[in-house]
């Protein structure tokens, strides 16, 4: 695991909450970052052609909803999934992370291709099945399978 980022002068030690925001801003941007292949954003999530779900639960909870995560809090405000009609997927959601430094909001986007039997739906990315789940014209329920994401269960609904 690589260490935080630290802004440092050669001259001085950086002061405790310069250390907390770097440390907050790169767990944020790793979020961001993992196994996406957008830079994270402040805007609304990123959408594509095809069919669009809004996120409406994590963990079973109404959006927004906070989630601790070691020494973190991340709060998923906002989702959008698209299916797409050449069958390509992308997730897409907008988390604030906070600590005692402040807080930063990003939009994390992943990207893939994706199967649907019956109701039964894969999302997969090129590492194997990056979430499972169940479908319908309406609503969509995703498990995480090798997504790292904030979070282990989404309900979208359109």
């Amino acid at each position: 695991m690589t260490s935080p980022i630290q802004l440092r002068s050669p001259s001085r030690r950086p002061a405790p909450a310069r250390r907390s925001l770097a440390a907050m801003a790169a767990v944020a941007l790793s979020l961001a970052c993992s196994g996406g292949d957008d830079f994270p954003s402040p805007s609304e999530p990123v959408t594509g052609s095809g069919l669009v779900y809004t996120l409406t639960a994590v963990e079973d909870k109404a959006l927004p909803v906070t989630l601790v995560i070691d020494q973190g809090a991340f709060t998923v405000v906002s989702g959008k999934l698209t299916l797409s009609a050449d069958s390509t997927w992308i997730v897409s959601n907008a988390i604030t992370a906070s600590g005692s430094a402040g807080s930063a909001t990003s939009v994390t986007t992943l990207r893939g291709s994706y199967t649907r039997t019956g109701t039964a739906l894969t999302l997969n990315q090129q590492s194997g099945a990056a979430f499972t789940g169940t479908y319908s014209d309406n609503a969509v329920s995703l498990t995480t399978a090798s997504a790292v994401v904030v979070g282990a269960r989404f309900s979208y609904t359109r």
